[in-house]
C-alpha cells in the first residue's frame, strides 16, 4: 500500500521541464478528435477481427507511434479539404501538389501511406464502419511495416485523415494513444476510457491505472494480447469543468511509466471548454490494488469514403477497390454522409 501511494506520487511529481514529451502537447498539438482516430486506429490493429470475425484471420500489428511530421502533414491535408473541397482520388493537395510531394514536405521517413475521408461524425465510424471495409483502406491501416501515425481532423467539418510511416531507430513509448468516449460527455455521464500500448519486450503489462482528478481505477484489457494491446475503463464524467486525467502502467520488470509522461489530458464536461493537455498533473491520493507502482484508388463514392494511397521506396502509385461489407453486414456504399455512430457500451460489442 505505501509504495503505491509512493509510486502514484512518484508519476504525479515526475515533470520534467522540456515540452513535447510523449503524449503531451507537444508540436503536434492533437485534439480530441485525432487523439481518438490515433486510438481507434490502435484498436484495430491489435485485433483486427474485434469489430466484425469476417476479418479474424488478419494479423495483429504493434500499435503506432505519433510522429509530430505525419500529424502536421495530416492536419494540413484535413483542413485543405475542408477550406477548398477537394476530396481527390489521387490523395493531390486542393492546388494540385502532388500525394508523394505533400508528404514527404513534412516527413523525413522513406516510405509513407494515407487513408482520407469525409462525412462520417466520428472517428469510430471512420475506422470501424468505413475504412475497415474497403480493401485498400484496411491494408493501410493493418500494415505491419508502419511503426508511426499522424492523424487530422480540422476541427469544424467531418474529415479525416490518417497519415501512416516507417523510419528506424524512433524511440518506443509503451503507451502509444489514449482517449475517453464520449470526447465532449454530459455531467455525471459514464465515459469510457482507452489506452494502447506496445511492450517492445513481447510481455504483457502487470497492470494498467487510469488516474481522474483523486480517483484510481484499475483498469482490463480491451483488446488485443501480450505485447499489443489496447485497455479500457468505464468512470463517470463527474459535475461540469475540465477533468484531469493520466495513465500509469506497470511493466513484467517493475518499471512505471506513464501517459502522458507529464501533464494531464483532460475531459470537457458539461460543455467546458478546455485544452486537450494541460500541464497540471492530476494527483491522486488513491492506491490501486494491483498496481504497485499511388493513390488512386479506392474511388471516394461521394458517400463518406475516400481514397487511400500509398508511396514505398520506389514504388508507384498503386489502385485498389472498395469492398463490400461481409454478407450479412449490408452493403457499405448504403453509408451516408453524417452517420451517426452506434456506440455499444458493453465490452465485445463496442465499434
Amino acid at each position: 500500500m505505501a509504495r503505491t501511494l509512493l509510486l502514484i506520487a512518484a508519476l504525479a511529481a515526475s515533470a520534467p521541464s522540456v515540452a513535447g514529451a510523449y503524449g503531451e502537447a507537444g508540436t503536434s498539438q492533437q485534439s480530441l478528435q485525432e487523439r481518438a482516430l490515433h486510438l481507434h486506429t490502435d484498436r484495430l490493429r491489435v485485433e483486427p477481427g474485434a469489430p466484425d470475425a469476417a476479418f479474424d484471420d488478419l494479423a495483429a500489428v504493434r500499435p503506432l507511434i505519433l510522429a509530430d511530421e505525419l500529424a502536421a502533414a495530416s492536419r494540413f491535408y484535413a483542413e485543405d479539404i475542408a477550406d477548398n473541397g477537394c476530396f481527390p482520388a489521387d490523395h493531390s493537395s486542393c492546388d494540385g501538389t502532388p500525394f508523394s510531394e505533400r508528404v514527404s514536405s513534412f516527413y523525413p521517413g522513406g516510405s509513407f501511406g494515407e487513408n482520407i475521408a469525409r462525412g462520417q461524425a466520428t472517428a469510430e465510424v471512420a475506422v470501424f464502419q468505413s475504412w475497415l471495409y474497403s480493401d485498400g483502406h484496411r491494408a493501410n491501416m493493418l500494415d505491419g511495416d508502419w511503426n508511426e501515425i499522424g492523424t487530422g481532423h480540422p476541427g469544424d467539418e467531418p474529415v479525416w485523415v490518417q497519415d501512416f510511416g516507417f523510419r528506424p531507430g524512433v524511440d518506443e513509448p509503451i503507451i502509444t494513444s489514449a482517449i475517453h468516449a464520449p470526447l465532449y460527455p454530459a455531467e455525471d455521464q459514464e465515459v469510457v476510457f482507452y489506452a494502447a500500448v506496445f511492450e517492445p519486450e513481447g510481455v504483457a503489462l502487470q497492470a494498467m491505472t487510469l488516474v481522474v482528478e483523486d480517483e484510481c481505477y484499475v483498469m482490463g484489457t480491451d483488446r488485443g494480447a501480450d505485447d499489443k494491446q489496447t485497455w479500457s475503463i468505464d468512470a463517470p464524467s463527474g459535475p461540469a469543468g475540465c477533468v484531469r486525467y493520466f495513465f500509469a502502467a506497470l511493466r513484467q520488470d517493475g518499471e512505471e511509466v506513464s501517459f502522458p509522461t507529464t501533464g494531464s489530458l483532460q475531459v470537457p464536461v458539461g460543455g467546458a471548454e478546455c485544452t486537450a493537455w494541460i500541464a497540471q498533473r492530476a494527483v491522486a491520493s488513491c492506491a490501486p490494488p494491483t498496481f504497485g507502482g499511388s493513390g488512386a484508388g479506392c474511388g471516394g463514392s461521394g458517400q463518406g469514403y475516400g481514397p487511400d494511397a500509398t508511396v514505398s521506396g520506389s514504388v508507384e502509385y498503386g489502385s485498389c477497390a472498395l469492398s463490400a461489407r461481409p454478407p450479412g453486414k449490408g452493403p457499405v456504399l448504403g453509408l451516408l454522409l453524417g452517420l451517426a455512430a452506434l456506440r455499444r457500451r458493453r465490452r465485445g460489442v463496442r465499434p
